[in-house]
């Protein structure tokens, strides 16, 4: 198994773990490990959206990559390389705990499901971040960009899906 990104020596990727073909698993077997990591390391930040008063925003919740690789190894490992299949579960993953939550808590009154609340991804390993632009070979891979917004003049990371 080859990265492509992984030019830096200092990168250590288990290139003895196969990765597995997505297609040998249900989505649903997808969603419940998402959902437990989400219950496990991102119920407060659920639990705050929920209260959140404004409906009509977008709210993304920021969940670390290497939360996945210590939790869920089989994720850590696909994801990169299954993006355009799993991340629209891994959101469908984070409604479902926010809608576990809202059904349990005691401020349940104060709180509004939220229908634009989506999954982003922080701290993705330096192996998926290109310091190119994106060519053909990168189409259906997970690839990282790294930019500066020059008027805030802070640096962000963009998650793109190459199609």
């Amino acid at each position: 198994m080859s990265y492509p990104y992984a030019d830096d020596e200092n990168v250590n990727i288990p290139a003895a773990v196969p990765v597995p073909k997505v297609d040998e698993y249900a989505d649903k077997f997808f969603i419940d490990l998402f959902a437990q990591v989400l219950r496990k390391e991102y119920s407060d930040a659920i639990e705050s959206i929920l209260l959140h008063r404004d409906e009509s925003r977008n709210f993304a919740l920021q969940v670390m990559y290497t939360d996945i690789s210590e939790e869920k190894f089989i994720l850590f490992r696909m994801l990169p390389h299954y993006p355009l299949k799993l991340l629209p579960l891994f959101d469908i993953a984070a409604k479902e705990v926010a809608l576990e939550i809202y059904n349990t808590h005691p401020l349940k009154e104060s709180m509004i499901i939220k229908e634009h609340m989506r999954v982003r991804l922080n701290e993705v390993p330096k192996c998926y971040t290109i310091q190119r632009l994106p060519k053909s070979e990168d189409a259906g891979l997970l690839v990282v960009l790294r930019a500066t917004v020059v008027r805030a003049g802070n640096s962000f990371t963009f998650v793109i899906y190459v199609q």
